[in-house]
């Protein structure tokens, strides 16, 4: 992930925008920046925006990589709602923590296989709803732009946001194996993880038995993983359908 630069106002509004989770983020950050520099209410205001933004694109991520790597054109109408991609992710993929930890499972057998980020749909939630104060009219001044506490609540919500996001894109990317595409042998480990008929530690052990196997689901499209940056984003990874 690119590291935060400092940009100038006019050069953070004109530059190129991306539909990409890592991009927005890093913007928001450099407008917070913006703000607290020059004490500028409006700069605060649009990274919150970006902010918010950045959790909608991420979820869109998550939603498009638990679909593997394509999704209905119906699905992505439904993305767009307010709140959409948390109510499309608890539909497709409840069990979406679970398989992330098996996800994990697998993948530390391998080592050249990516790591992966164990989002927490919670806490990006609440962080999604905290933001949204600061996207709206702000109404009265005395109670907002002219308030320092409320200036200074916002800065937090959205350097935490960033610390959250940042951190983990970082250090590892947002992928899942793909249950359709396990093999048998260990989709029956993940429907028996899944449902808590064994730990993770014997999940792990009975992966580590398959070893051969597991390697497989990790080879060629079997573990989806989303693009951080648009740039490496191609229509053939992240393809909506009709």
């Amino acid at each position: 992930m690119p590291e935060v630069r400092q940009f100038s106002a006019d050069r953070l509004l004109s530059r190129k925008r991306h539909c990409d989770s890592g991009w927005l983020i890093l913007q928001s950050k450099c407008l917070l920046d913006e703000a607290v520099r020059n004490s500028n209410a409006s700069a605060l205001v649009y990274a919150a925006l970006e902010a918010r933004n950045a959790i909608e694109q991420l979820g869109f991520e998550i939603v498009m990589v638990c679909h593997g790597g394509q999704m209905p054109k119906t699905t992505f109408t439904e993305c767009r709602k307010k709140g959409g991609v948390f109510d499309v992710l608890q539909r497709i993929q409840p069990d979406y923590r679970k398989l992330v930890q098996f996800t994990v499972l697998c993948t530390r057998l391998q080592l050249k296989a990516p790591n992966v980020v164990e989002w927490e749909i919670r806490r990006l939630r609440r962080l999604w709803n905290s933001l949204s104060s600061y996207c709206h009219a702000q109404l009265h001044a005395s109670a907002t732009v002219d308030d320092a506490s409320w200036f200074q609540c916002g800065a937090t919500l959205i350097g935490e946001t960033y610390d959250y996001l940042a951190t983990n894109m970082k250090k590892a990317a947002t992928g899942l194996v793909n249950p359709k595409t396990m093999s048998s042998y260990s989709r029956e480990i993940w429907n028996d993880f899944r449902r808590d008929k064994i730990t993770a530690e014997q999940a792990s052990t009975r992966l580590r038995l398959a070893q051969p196997l597991s390697a497989a689901e990790l080879r060629g499209k079997r573990l989806v993983v989303a693009p951080l940056l648009s740039a490496a984003v191609g229509s053939s990874k992240l393809n909506v359908g009709r």
